[in-house]
């Protein structure tokens, strides 16, 4: 796994711990790094390696990783998301939420990608 993928993972780690306990500011500055990190990705075409991620043991850590590969056609982001969204808790109400942005049910929210 290159460190560009570890950050992104401890990112999304920390970032669903701080939602989880509703810390703003920790979860914010999660998602800023889980950005940045995201943006690297794209600009050196390396978004693929996020879809090894989409198993990961950590929910919060499949959520983004699908979130932000929903772009890549034929992917299987689409399909990981709405697995999680399944799930009875935050991650699950937060990948459903991602799937209707992104298939444009919400007209006035865009994802970050």
């Amino acid at each position: 796994m290159s460190t560009e993928i570890e950050k992104f993972v401890e990112a999304c780690i920390k970032r669903g711990e701080a939602v989880e306990l509703g810390d703003s500011r920790k979860a914010n500055k999660q998602a800023d790094i889980i950005e940045s990190i995201y943006r690297l990705l794209k600009e050196n075409s390396r978004l693929t390696e996020l879809i090894s991620l989409f198993n990961h043991e950590n929910l919060s850590v499949r959520k983004e990783a699908a979130t932000y590969t929903l772009q890549l056609p034929r992917s299987g982001a689409e399909k990981a998301l709405k697995s999680l969204s399944k799930h009875r808790s935050l991650i699950g109400f937060e990948a459903e939420m991602n799937l209707k942005i992104w298939r444009g049910e919400f007209p006035d929210l865009k994802l970050p990608l």
